[in-house]
């Protein structure tokens, strides 16, 4: 069966409308896991990429989990011993990885969930 030429537009603008309606939807759920986890607020706004901008440049390292964050633990307290004043920063996306590199790290790293 042959498309119209319009099919793409109509097809662009149901997904469009499907994400402006869904949207909302995903950031409640994000809030409410985030406050599920941690009894604190999402930090929706890092979520979407707004973050100050730091003067420092850190090493930023991502680890999706607790696992993932024991698993970078060795390479971060190797970068720690040989370059003392370099910045780290990590993120993961659990509120349990966090809490774990914040256990692990202490003041030598900043960590965002």
């Amino acid at each position: 069966m042959p498309s119209s030429a319009a099919e793409p537009a109509l097809r662009r603008l149901l997904w469009t409308t499907a994400i402006v309606l869904l949207a909302p939807v995903a950031l409640l759920a994000l809030a409410w896991r985030a406050w599920r986890q941690t009894g604190a607020a999402d930090p929706t706004a890092e979520r979407l990429g707004a973050v100050a901008p730091r003067a420092d440049r850190p090493l930023w390292f991502h680890a999706a989990s607790v696992g993932e964050v024991n698993a970078l633990l060795p390479l971060l307290r190797a970068l720690a011993a040989r370059a003392p004043g370099t910045p780290l920063h990590v993120t993961t996306f659990t509120a349990t990885g966090a809490r774990r590199a914040r256990e692990a790290l202490g003041p030598r790293a900043t960590v965002s969930a």
